[in-house]
């Protein structure tokens, strides 16, 4: 029931994060979908899926911070330090 979303609530919000990168935007929108009543039939985790999936350099991606975007948050960051492969002739 709803009383039961306030504990589920930053659980499935930090599930969800992790599952998307890290992505906060993700976080908020999953914490107040749990937290507030009647919102339960949003299937925020689907809907990050198929933008991750289906359109990972859309606007709505980069909007989500999800697909493509994290991908060029990490190289910005410097979290993938390998170099390409060097092609054998």
């Amino acid at each position: 029931g709803e009383l039961s979303d306030v504990v589920y609530a930053p659980i499935a919000a930090i599930l969800l994060r992790s599952l998307y990168g890290g992505s906060n935007v993700v976080f908020a929108l999953e914490f107040a979908e749990e937290i507030l009543p009647f919102t339960d039939v949003l299937p925020l985790a689907t809907i990050c899926w198929v933008v991750d999936t289906f359109a990972g350099d859309s606007d709505l991606a980069c909007l989500l911070q999800v697909g493509n975007y994290n991908s060029a948050k990490d190289l910005s960051a410097g979290a993938i330090d390998r170099e390409p492969p060097i092609e054998k002739r």
